[in-house]
């Protein structure tokens, strides 16, 4: 098989990938000094959600945005440079063979149909993804097919050891392989209708590349739509409520200690009759563990009581049944009497108290109304199963938190 040699680049073209280098480095940057979650691997979900991430039942119930945003979005310092590392080193190579509109429109569209496939395949799982490879997976696919179709000698070898590490990667790291894999296809499948060998395909918008270029959109399209959950604001703010509920009694599956030391160095204190600062001191010492960690279990504790807070005010504007509302309002007084309880063993108010008698009434609600057999609530039993499966979004498990 004879191939037709690309000679080298005299007029280097290189425009596009710093671009998209430096609109990377710049999220990455921004979000990470604007927000203290960044790097901690404790708040790790809680940071990718707010920032954009692809979480499944956020992305499919409307907020398609997320497919965009995730692309630019890096959980780490290793994440980041491993991703900018090798879109430098494809992108300068697609950059001289292709035009600047070909490069955007297979990076935008392998990119976006790697989280769709993602957001799909991973919706009923608690898994939430960022990052660009699989963008950069959709390049690199485009010039492989490209190249074996039009007979053109391009540097195969750097291609495939590329591809074979992010297989590798796959298999041994929490990466999201679906998104690889959606990318990938993609960029293949878009080289491969390159037809005639024409590298300035897309650079003329003519029938054929207008023709294909629907074709993804119409398909990423039909597939959101088949896949999208309804839109429901309430819902989603109802399974959000019940995940931070299970984990204030049960403690968050991610961590060795959290919520439970701290409750059963509250309920050992309460049985004095007052709760003060004195009776709360050994809170942060009762073991080396909770305190060799314990500003980081203080972030996650305020975290999860002030979204408690705010979201059960927030179902108050819901239009929600009277047995709903008095559920709710339990939820908001327990939650305000945990917060108080937090603010002085953590010495946010070393003077503070707390009025035993309503924090025991408040308790007493909450376990009567909230808590019935096997840890399941009342007030969440009517939730579409769905929902409360995918929807884990204040903190999914770190481990299971994808990089792209």
């Amino acid at each position: 098989m004879s191939y037709l040699k690309i000679s080298g680049f005299k007029n280097s073209k290189w425009a596009v990938t710093a671009v998209l280098v430096f609109v990377n480095f710049v999220f990455f940057v921004f979000s990470a000094y604007l927000d203290s979650r960044a790097f901690n691997l404790y708040q790790a979900s809680s940071f990718i959600i707010a920032w954009g991430g692809n979480a499944s039942p956020l992305t499919l119930s409307g907020e398609y945005w997320r497919l965009l945003s995730s692309m630019f979005m890096h959980l780490s310092i290793f994440h980041f440079f491993s991703n900018m590392i090798a879109l430098l080193g494809i992108g300068f190579l697609f950059e001289n063979m292709f035009s600047r509109r070909v490069f955007i429109a297979v990076y935008m569209l392998s990119g976006i149909a790697g989280g769709i496939l993602s957001a799909v395949v991973h919706r009923y799982e608690l898994i939430v993804s960022c990052g660009a490879s699989g963008a950069i997976l959709g390049i690199t696919g485009y010039l492989l097919a490209f190249g074996l179709c039009n007979k053109i000698e391009l540097p195969f070898s750097k291609i495939f050891t590329n591809v074979i590490i992010v297989i590798c990667l796959g298999l041994f790291l929490p990466v999201d392989n679906m998104a690889h894999l959606g990318g990938f296809v993609t960029g293949f499948v878009l080289g491969a209708l390159s037809v005639d060998g024409k590298t300035h395909f897309f650079k003329k918008p003519g029938k054929v590349s207008i023709i294909l270029i629907m074709t993804v959109c119409i398909i990423e399209g039909a597939v959101l739509a088949k896949y999208s959950i309804p839109e429901n604001i309430k819902f989603v703010r109802l399974s959000r409520l019940e995940f931070i509920v299970k984990d204030m009694r049960e403690g968050a599956p991610d961590q060795p200690i959290d919520f439970r030391f701290f409750n059963q160095c509250v309920d050992a204190s309460v049985e004095s009759g007052s709760i003060v600062r004195s009776e709360l001191i050994d809170c942060e010492k009762m073991r080396g563990l909770f305190y060799k960690y314990g500003l980081r279990i203080k972030e996650r504790i305020e975290e999860d009581l002030n979204n408690c807070i705010n979201i059960t005010e927030d179902l108050r504007s819901e239009k929600i049944s009277e047995t709903e509302k008095h559920s709710i309002e339990i939820i908001s007084n327990y939650c305000v009497a945990r917060q108080k309880l937090v603010n002085i063993s953590f010495k946010n108010y070393p003077n503070s108290s707390v009025d035993i008698k309503k924090y025991f009434e408040a308790e007493h609600q909450f376990n009567e109304s909230v808590i019935v057999n096997d840890n399941s609530s009342k007030i969440f039993e009517n939730i579409p199963e769905l929902i409360f499966n995918a929807v884990s979004l204040e903190r999914c498990r770190t481990t299971i938190c994808r990089r792209w």
